[in-house]
């Protein structure tokens, strides 16, 4: 009769990390869901450029590492420079303070929750030339599957030359935390905001003193 199986020093190192990457894959958000909740709004400058098309630009950088480098990138001649509207995901406050520094913009930032990954407050912002208003943050549905993280959009007014525009910084879910239907959910969720024009303090806290903008940029 065979007697007890023994691994291989090789194979007990796969099976530990294996059981590492899966305790660290189980540690789950701390999140922010009041929907009045913080809201970081930097000193606000007007823009000293006159009316002409609205430059928008999206960028991420992963759990705001290496800010100086997507500065120094942002602020390269070509087309992601000098942007009337600049969005960055996966930013949390002292890192957006830093980048709206270097590039000379205003700035909002809306954090969401404690990430496990990074252990710090992450969320998303909006910078620009234009005075940002009426800062906001939408609460979205549909937290990830395993680490329970509930993202949160950004919302402000940018007071362009060529009249109000209402931005939404939006990170949705990734396709493995959460189904295509979670993640239209959470599009549905912004876009009722949107074209409503009066429920931007959540779902549960309308506010009907709030009017459209001339335009809105999602």
């Amino acid at each position: 009769m065979a007697g007890p199986m023994s691994a291989s020093p090789g194979l007990r190192l796969c099976l530990a990390a294996s059981v590492l990457a899966g305790a660290l894959g189980c540690a789950t958000a701390r999140n922010d869901d009041d929907p009045l909740g913080p809201v970081i709004v930097g000193p606000q400058a007007a823009a000293p450029r006159g009316p002409g098309d609205l430059r928008a630009v999206t960028f991420n950088i992963k759990f705001a590492e290496h800010v100086d480098r997507a500065a120094d990138l942002l602020s390269r001649p070509g087309p992601l420079a000098d942007p009337d509207v600049l969005v960055v995901e996966e930013m949390d406050a002292p890192g957006t303070e830093a980048l709206a520094r270097a590039l000379g913009l205003n700035y909002v930032f809306v954090p969401a929750a404690v990430h496990p990954a990074s252990h710090r407050d992450m969320g998303v912002a909006i910078l620009s030339p234009w005075a940002l208003e009426d800062a906001r943050r939408i609460l979205l549905p549909h937290p990830h599957r395993t680490r329970k993280v509930r993202r949160s959009a950004a919302v402000a007014t940018a007071r362009t030359a060529g009249g109000p525009v209402r931005v939404y910084a939006v990170h949705l879910e990734t396709p493995l935390g959460a189904s295509g239907g979670a993640r239209r959910g959470q599009a549905r969720a912004i876009l009722a905001v949107g074209v409503a024009g009066t429920r931007v303090g959540g779902p549960d806290r309308p506010d009907f003193r709030a009017r459209p903008p001339t335009g809105v940029l999602l």
